[in-house]
């Protein structure tokens, strides 16, 4: 199976029932593996990821409100962080032309 998102990699939530935490940035701390336990960083207890897929966890761990755990977040609520292209416009269109990755 691959991961959508690995660790290391700038992400942010949307979509997200949590509204509040929509629109924030994080980096993945850890992929959770469907119906494995993990080490949850706020209770010092162990938790299971019941998602019928893989979930990942940000290096700011964010608060369950109704039992306290960790939250973590399913593919869905999470898109990659894009980084400005440091080219000028003609070099990026130079690029793109001669079918160069950008």
């Amino acid at each position: 199976m691959i991961n959508w998102f690995n660790v290391g990699d700038e992400v942010i939530i949307h979509g997200c029932t949590r509204e509040r935490l929509n629109g924030v940035e994080g980096v993945i701390h850890k992929v959770l593996k469907p119906n494995l336990l993990h080490f949850c960083r706020l209770t010092g207890k162990w938790c299971k990821n019941v998602d019928n897929e893989e979930a990942y966890l940000l290096e700011t761990p964010y608060k369950n409100p109704s039992d306290l755990t960790e939250v973590s977040f399913k593919r869905s609520s999470l898109k990659k962080k894009q980084h400005p292209s440091t080219d000028s416009f003609k070099v990026m269109m130079k690029k793109l032309k001669s079918g160069e990755t950008i």
